[in-house]
Protein backbone atom coordinates (compact mmCIF):
# COMPACT_ATOMS: atom_id res chain seq x y z
CA UNK A 1 0.00 0.00 0.00
CA UNK A 2 1.41 3.03 -1.63
CA UNK A 3 -0.18 5.23 1.21
CA UNK A 4 1.11 3.21 4.28
CA UNK A 5 4.50 3.43 2.46
CA UNK A 6 4.30 7.29 2.41
CA UNK A 7 2.90 7.81 5.62
CA UNK A 8 5.40 5.59 7.12
CA UNK A 9 8.52 7.95 5.63
CA UNK A 10 6.58 11.03 7.05
CA UNK A 11 6.66 10.05 10.72
CA UNK A 12 10.45 8.62 10.37
CA UNK A 13 10.59 12.31 9.14
CA UNK A 14 8.45 13.63 12.28
CA UNK A 15 10.96 11.66 14.44
CA UNK A 16 14.20 12.35 13.52
CA UNK A 17 13.04 16.43 13.33
CA UNK A 18 11.85 16.13 17.09
CA UNK A 19 15.41 14.34 18.03
CA UNK A 20 16.79 17.09 16.34
CA UNK A 21 15.32 19.82 18.43
CA UNK A 22 15.73 18.13 21.56
CA UNK A 23 19.67 17.66 20.64
CA UNK A 24 19.68 21.26 19.62
CA UNK A 25 17.98 22.88 22.56
CA UNK A 26 19.60 20.48 25.41
CA UNK A 27 22.96 20.77 23.53
CA UNK A 28 23.07 24.93 24.57
CA UNK A 29 22.21 24.20 27.61
CA UNK A 30 24.98 21.53 28.23
CA UNK A 31 27.79 23.76 27.07
CA UNK A 32 26.15 26.82 28.61
CA UNK A 33 25.77 28.55 25.35
CA UNK A 34 23.24 31.49 25.74
CA UNK A 35 21.69 31.87 22.14
CA UNK A 36 20.69 35.34 21.40
CA UNK A 37 16.65 36.30 21.64
CA UNK A 38 17.38 36.54 17.57
CA UNK A 39 18.54 32.91 17.15
CA UNK A 40 15.89 31.97 19.27
CA UNK A 41 13.18 33.73 17.52
CA UNK A 42 14.50 32.25 14.00
CA UNK A 43 14.96 29.14 14.96
CA UNK A 44 11.01 29.12 17.09
CA UNK A 45 9.57 30.33 14.03
CA UNK A 46 11.11 28.09 11.50
CA UNK A 47 10.40 25.30 13.68
CA UNK A 48 6.83 25.87 13.92
CA UNK A 49 7.04 26.56 9.86
CA UNK A 50 8.57 23.06 9.92
CA UNK A 51 6.10 21.31 11.57
CA UNK A 52 3.02 23.20 10.00
CA UNK A 53 4.80 22.05 6.79
CA UNK A 54 4.96 18.22 8.08
CA UNK A 55 0.98 18.80 9.35
CA UNK A 56 -0.07 19.44 5.73
CA UNK A 57 1.94 16.34 3.99
CA UNK A 58 0.34 13.98 6.91
CA UNK A 59 -3.46 15.67 6.15
CA UNK A 60 -2.52 14.72 2.23
CA UNK A 61 -1.46 11.45 3.13
CA UNK A 62 -4.12 10.20 5.45
CA UNK A 63 -6.26 11.49 3.11
CA UNK A 64 -4.79 8.92 0.52
CA UNK A 65 -4.56 6.22 3.45
CA UNK A 66 -8.65 6.85 3.53
CA UNK A 67 -8.82 6.19 -0.02
CA UNK A 68 -6.73 3.26 -0.20
CA UNK A 69 -8.75 1.61 2.53
CA UNK A 70 -12.14 2.71 1.52
CA UNK A 71 -15.18 -0.39 1.96
CA UNK A 72 -12.98 -2.00 4.69
CA UNK A 73 -13.60 -2.74 8.52
CA UNK A 74 -10.28 0.84 8.56
CA UNK A 75 -12.84 2.93 6.34
CA UNK A 76 -14.41 4.72 9.85
CA UNK A 77 -11.44 5.37 11.72
CA UNK A 78 -9.16 6.77 9.10
CA UNK A 79 -11.89 9.41 8.08
CA UNK A 80 -12.04 10.11 11.24
CA UNK A 81 -7.95 10.69 11.19
CA UNK A 82 -8.94 13.60 8.18
CA UNK A 83 -11.33 15.04 10.19
CA UNK A 84 -9.74 15.40 13.40
CA UNK A 85 -6.07 16.55 11.64
CA UNK A 86 -7.54 18.90 9.46
CA UNK A 87 -8.83 20.29 12.54
CA UNK A 88 -5.30 20.16 14.21
CA UNK A 89 -3.82 21.67 11.05
CA UNK A 90 -6.55 24.84 11.05
CA UNK A 91 -5.37 25.15 15.18
CA UNK A 92 -1.81 25.22 14.20
CA UNK A 93 -1.80 27.52 11.46
CA UNK A 94 -3.49 29.88 13.75
CA UNK A 95 -0.94 29.53 16.46
CA UNK A 96 1.83 30.11 13.35
CA UNK A 97 -0.02 33.00 12.14
CA UNK A 98 -0.33 34.87 15.51
CA UNK A 99 4.05 33.82 16.03
CA UNK A 100 4.75 35.53 12.38
CA UNK A 101 2.35 38.52 13.28
CA UNK A 102 4.98 39.72 15.42
CA UNK A 103 2.21 40.74 18.17
CA UNK A 104 -0.04 42.09 15.70
CA UNK A 105 -2.24 39.54 16.29
CA UNK A 106 -2.48 39.15 19.78
CA UNK A 107 -4.65 36.44 20.96
CA UNK A 108 -5.78 36.95 24.87
CA UNK A 109 -4.48 34.82 27.96
CA UNK A 110 -7.05 32.46 27.90
CA UNK A 111 -7.85 32.19 24.41
CA UNK A 112 -4.63 31.27 23.75
CA UNK A 113 -4.97 28.44 26.91
CA UNK A 114 -8.17 27.18 25.06
CA UNK A 115 -6.49 26.87 21.91
CA UNK A 116 -3.30 25.36 23.72
CA UNK A 117 -5.59 22.57 25.43
CA UNK A 118 -7.73 22.19 22.19
CA UNK A 119 -4.32 21.57 20.06
CA UNK A 120 -3.11 18.81 22.27
CA UNK A 121 -6.75 17.09 22.53
CA UNK A 122 -7.19 17.11 18.79
CA UNK A 123 -3.85 15.78 17.92
CA UNK A 124 -3.64 13.01 20.20
CA UNK A 125 -7.04 12.38 18.90
CA UNK A 126 -5.82 12.39 14.98
CA UNK A 127 -3.37 9.86 16.31
CA UNK A 128 -5.51 7.44 18.13
CA UNK A 129 -8.15 7.29 14.82
CA UNK A 130 -5.21 6.60 12.92
CA UNK A 131 -3.72 3.76 15.15
CA UNK A 132 -7.22 2.53 15.28
CA UNK A 133 -7.36 2.37 10.83
CA UNK A 134 -3.92 0.71 10.99
CA UNK A 135 -5.03 -1.39 14.01
CA UNK A 136 -8.13 -2.86 11.57
CA UNK A 137 -6.24 -3.17 8.23
CA UNK A 138 -3.60 -5.12 10.11
CA UNK A 139 -5.29 -7.36 12.64
CA UNK A 140 -2.16 -9.11 14.30
CA UNK A 141 -1.25 -5.20 15.25
CA UNK A 142 -4.64 -5.19 17.45
CA UNK A 143 -2.47 -6.43 19.98
CA UNK A 144 -0.69 -3.77 20.83
CA UNK A 145 -3.16 -0.96 21.03
CA UNK A 146 -3.66 -1.38 24.48
CA UNK A 147 0.18 -0.29 25.51
CA UNK A 148 -0.11 2.09 22.49
CA UNK A 149 -3.22 3.90 23.79
CA UNK A 150 -1.57 3.56 27.63
CA UNK A 151 1.39 5.46 26.17
CA UNK A 152 -1.12 7.71 24.23
CA UNK A 153 -3.08 8.42 27.33
CA UNK A 154 0.15 9.83 29.04
CA UNK A 155 1.62 11.75 26.36
CA UNK A 156 -1.87 13.30 26.81
CA UNK A 157 -1.06 14.07 30.40
CA UNK A 158 2.09 15.26 29.98
CA UNK A 159 1.11 17.90 27.29
CA UNK A 160 -1.94 19.03 29.40
CA UNK A 161 0.28 19.49 32.76
CA UNK A 162 2.62 21.40 31.05
CA UNK A 163 -0.02 24.06 29.63
CA UNK A 164 -2.66 23.56 32.78
CA UNK A 165 -0.24 23.54 35.74
CA UNK A 166 0.38 26.48 37.71
CA UNK A 167 3.31 28.64 36.53
CA UNK A 168 5.46 28.19 39.91
CA UNK A 169 4.34 24.51 39.33
CA UNK A 170 5.27 23.95 35.83
CA UNK A 171 8.53 25.86 35.52
CA UNK A 172 10.77 23.32 37.62
CA UNK A 173 9.42 20.76 35.70
CA UNK A 174 11.45 22.79 32.33
CA UNK A 175 14.28 23.83 33.87
CA UNK A 176 17.43 22.47 33.75
CA UNK A 177 17.25 20.76 37.20
CA UNK A 178 16.93 16.81 38.10
CA UNK A 179 13.37 16.90 37.89
CA UNK A 180 13.55 19.04 34.82
CA UNK A 181 15.72 16.70 33.03
CA UNK A 182 13.65 13.67 34.55
CA UNK A 183 10.33 15.24 33.10
CA UNK A 184 11.92 16.17 29.80
CA UNK A 185 13.29 12.05 29.30
CA UNK A 186 10.04 10.94 30.05
CA UNK A 187 8.24 12.93 27.53
CA UNK A 188 10.88 12.22 24.77
CA UNK A 189 10.25 8.75 25.90
CA UNK A 190 6.88 8.42 25.35
CA UNK A 191 6.69 10.61 22.20
CA UNK A 192 9.50 7.92 20.83
CA UNK A 193 7.76 4.84 21.78
CA UNK A 194 4.23 5.64 20.35
CA UNK A 195 5.87 6.60 16.74
CA UNK A 196 7.60 3.34 16.67
CA UNK A 197 4.60 1.60 17.49
CA UNK A 198 3.00 3.19 14.52
CA UNK A 199 5.87 2.98 12.17
CA UNK A 200 6.19 0.01 12.96
CA UNK A 201 2.58 -1.15 12.11
CA UNK A 202 2.65 1.05 8.97
CA UNK A 203 5.50 -1.23 7.87
CA UNK A 204 3.28 -3.99 8.19
CA UNK A 205 0.53 -2.51 6.09
CA UNK A 206 2.49 -1.65 3.59
CA UNK A 207 4.33 -4.66 2.70
CA UNK A 208 0.65 -6.65 2.94
CA UNK A 209 -0.24 -3.89 0.21
CA UNK A 210 2.60 -5.40 -1.84
CA UNK A 211 2.52 -9.27 -0.68
CA UNK A 212 0.49 -11.72 0.33
CA UNK A 213 3.46 -13.02 3.06
CA UNK A 214 3.27 -12.67 6.32
CA UNK A 215 3.31 -8.97 7.38
CA UNK A 216 5.45 -10.40 10.53
CA UNK A 217 8.13 -11.89 8.67
CA UNK A 218 11.34 -10.19 9.33
CA UNK A 219 12.10 -7.55 6.53
CA UNK A 220 14.86 -4.70 5.61
CA UNK A 221 12.69 -2.13 6.40
CA UNK A 222 11.93 -3.73 9.96
CA UNK A 223 15.47 -4.24 11.09
CA UNK A 224 15.88 -0.57 9.44
CA UNK A 225 12.98 0.66 12.10
CA UNK A 226 14.78 -1.11 14.70
CA UNK A 227 17.95 0.59 14.02
CA UNK A 228 15.85 3.98 14.30
CA UNK A 229 14.47 2.95 17.53
CA UNK A 230 16.93 2.24 19.30
CA UNK A 231 18.82 5.03 18.00
CA UNK A 232 16.24 7.12 19.05
CA UNK A 233 16.01 5.81 22.45
CA UNK A 234 20.11 5.66 23.36
CA UNK A 235 20.53 9.37 22.01
CA UNK A 236 17.92 10.21 24.33
CA UNK A 237 18.99 8.17 27.02
CA UNK A 238 22.81 9.38 26.51
CA UNK A 239 21.73 12.91 26.64
CA UNK A 240 19.40 12.41 29.72
CA UNK A 241 22.44 10.97 31.46
CA UNK A 242 25.49 13.69 30.38
CA UNK A 243 22.63 16.17 31.37
CA UNK A 244 21.74 14.64 34.73
CA UNK A 245 25.94 14.44 35.26
CA UNK A 246 26.21 18.23 34.29
CA UNK A 247 23.36 19.27 36.67
CA UNK A 248 24.69 17.56 39.43
CA UNK A 249 27.89 18.84 39.00
CA UNK A 250 27.38 22.63 38.31
CA UNK A 251 24.63 22.61 41.05
CA UNK A 252 27.40 21.64 44.11
CA UNK A 253 29.08 24.37 45.79
CA UNK A 254 32.98 23.84 44.66
CA UNK A 255 31.91 22.82 41.24
CA UNK A 256 32.96 19.12 40.41
CA UNK A 257 33.38 16.26 37.75
CA UNK A 258 30.62 15.36 35.18
CA UNK A 259 29.87 12.04 33.16
CA UNK A 260 29.62 12.80 29.11
CA UNK A 261 27.73 9.25 27.80
CA UNK A 262 29.72 9.70 24.74
CA UNK A 263 28.52 5.80 24.71
CA UNK A 264 25.41 5.87 24.29
CA UNK A 265 25.15 9.24 22.23
CA UNK A 266 27.71 7.58 19.39
CA UNK A 267 25.92 4.67 19.19
CA UNK A 268 22.30 6.37 18.96
CA UNK A 269 23.41 8.26 16.63
CA UNK A 270 25.41 5.53 14.32
CA UNK A 271 22.08 3.18 14.80
CA UNK A 272 19.80 6.38 13.28
CA UNK A 273 22.36 6.66 10.43
CA UNK A 274 22.00 2.84 9.46
CA UNK A 275 18.41 2.72 10.15
CA UNK A 276 18.07 5.87 7.36
CA UNK A 277 20.76 4.04 5.19
CA UNK A 278 18.61 0.82 4.89
CA UNK A 279 15.48 2.79 4.48
CA UNK A 280 16.92 4.75 1.65
CA UNK A 281 18.82 1.45 0.08
CA UNK A 282 15.91 -0.85 0.99
CA UNK A 283 18.76 -3.42 1.48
Amino acid sequence: MKSARSLYFLKVAELAFYVVELLLWKGFVLVGASPSSRFLDLWSTASSVVWSALTVTLLVLIMSFARDVRGTSAAGPARIAVALTAVFLGLDLLGLAVQLSDGRLPLPTELFSIVGVATSLVSVGAEAALWLALARALPNAASRTPAYFALLALRLALLLAVQLLPRELIHPLLGFTALGIGFTVLRSAVFVATQVIVLLALRQVAAAGHSSASADAPTPAASASRDLAVGAVMLVLGLAITLASYSAASSSSGGGRYLVATGAIAVGFVRLVRGLIKLSSGT
